[in-house]
């Protein structure tokens, strides 16, 4: 909602999210954390064509689907600028109610959140998770 409020944003039909994409590796609603990313507008490139089930494997600890929101909001009041306008983040901290792994970028002048669409073994050159530190 608080993208919604200050760019165009594309949701593919998803109104509440909680319900939509209810499982994250980790949860503000269960307590305030911080979590660090490196400083990119691109997803981390050394995570491309690596899946979410090989980055659970490797126990790599990787952005949610609500984090890499707020990371867009934060980045655009910081720059009036967007991430991933080439690539999309591949929220692979974050599972959707059928398993799915959500993904996000910047494309055609807004910002396009799929949550349904990406299978845990997806992998790909331009869908990469960013690795989040906490």
């Amino acid at each position: 909602a608080a993208c919604k409020r200050n760019f165009p944003c594309e949701t593919y039909g998803i109104d509440d999210f909680d319900s939509a994409v209810p499982t994250h590796e980790r949860d503000a609603r269960k307590g305030g954390y911080i979590i660090r990313v490196r400083p990119r507008v691109e997803a981390d490139e050394e995570l491309k064509n690596t899946s979410a089930e090989t980055l659970a494997a490797r126990k790599v600890p990787t952005m949610t689907l609500p984090e890499r929101l707020w990371l867009e909001l934060a980045y655009w009041k910081a720059t009036s600028q967007h991430l991933d306008q080439q690539n999309a983040t591949h929220c692979s901290g974050s599972r959707s109610s059928d398993g799915l792994v959500p993904r996000v970028r910047w494309d055609g002048g807004r910002l396009r959140v799929r949550a349904f669409w990406y299978d845990v073994r997806d992998a790909g050159p331009g869908l990469r998770s960013r690795q989040a530190v906490s």
